[in-house]
């Protein structure tokens, strides 16, 4: 695994998967593609052996 910061690239694996993360809640349009951009410098992701990036 690799922890790396958030790039506007990973907004899509991101975005797939927010809402499970969230236990099912409708997150996903609480979570803008310019938060990638805008929150590059300070957000993460975990690159996983699987190859999905994940929040953290």
């Amino acid at each position: 695994m690799e922890i790396r910061h958030a790039q506007p690239a990973d907004y899509g694996r991101v975005i797939s998967r927010v809402n499970a993360w969230w236990g099912g809640r409708e997150m996903a349009p609480m979570l803008p593609r310019l938060f990638f951009v805008h929150f590059e410098g300070t957000s993460y992701v975990v690159d996983g052996d699987d190859g999905r990036s994940r929040p953290s």
